[in-house]
């Protein structure tokens, strides 16, 4: 619990008095390498933050993955789309390596938001970097070739350097045997 502490007072500085509130509606959970947290099909009804680990978000077209994303040790996050629409998600959730992590009934979630200022300041920060993120990333991928790709994500996103190289290739872009080379290109 103590990065989930860290991550809440260092994001927006939340008081120890709406931590005394917050926490305890937390609570914690560990998946093995390739065990998921989320499947295909699933409503979605909780916000999570990994403690120790990597989740990564795919989904499939044409019997081929495709990574979106990967949360890493550190990262607070929803299946957004399934929980405000209440439809199914198209995606799994799946842990690349042991992982520990905290999940809240995004319900309760929201109605301390509605009742406290504090996270309702927090959510906003925690939505607008959300959404700057993604807009560098498209901007990133239809700009920079794969080289400038991996140091774009590996300086903006230091964690992502310890995956897997068959799942950073895949957000990249590129083969592993491509990655392999741009990172032994100094």
């Amino acid at each position: 619990m103590d990065e989930l502490i860290k991550y809440f007072q260092f994001s927006s500085g939340i008081s120890k008095p709406l931590l005394d509130i917050l926490l305890p509606k937390f609570s914690s959970s560990h998946l093995k390498a390739g065990k998921f947290l989320i499947r295909k099909g699933q409503f979605e009804s909780k916000y999570y933050f990994v403690e120790t680990g990597s989740i990564r978000k795919y989904f499939i077209h044409k019997e081929k993955e495709y990574i979106v994303w990967i949360q890493t040790a550190g990262d607070l996050f929803c299946e957004i789309k399934s929980l405000r629409t209440s439809q199914p998600t198209n995606y799994y959730f799946q842990a690349i390596e042991p992982t520990t992590y905290w999940s809240i009934n995004a319900k309760e979630f929201e109605k301390l938001i509605n009742e406290h200022t504090e996270l309702q300041l927090f959510m906003r920060h925690f939505w607008e970097i959300k959404f700057i993120t993604a807009l560098d990333g498209f901007e990133a991928f239809q700009t920079l070739n794969a080289k400038e790709r991996f140091e774009y994500l590996t300086n903006a996103f230091p964690r992502i350097k310890n995956l897997p190289l068959q799942h950073l290739a895949a957000i990249i872009g590129v083969t592993k045997s491509s990655l392999s080379r741009i990172r032994r290109i100094k």
